[in-house]
């Protein structure tokens, strides 16, 4: 893995503060792309679940579970290929 490469697990982001008490200062570099990782993958995901909302896909389906989770992933597949 290069610098540059996340590893895939759970990320989060990061402040800039010390405590309460104490002024920022500047993140790091890898702190930054963190950051960066965490708002682009966090953004994705809260388009599509916006998508599944408007459309009503979750609360107004009369068939199986496996049914709306195809139809939901269907659907988030088709919102990140745009």
């Amino acid at each position: 893995m290069t610098d540059h490469q996340i590893a895939p697990s759970v990320i989060t982001a990061y402040k800039n503060t010390r405590n309460k008490h104490q002024t920022s200062r500047p993140l790091a570099p890898a702190y930054k792309a963190v950051n960066t990782a965490h708002a682009a993958t966090r953004g994705r995901g809260e388009r599509g679940f916006a998508t599944l909302k408007n459309w009503r896909i979750l609360t107004r389906t009369r068939c199986s579970t496996h049914h709306v989770t195809t139809h939901a992933k269907a659907i988030l597949t088709l919102e990140h290929q745009g």
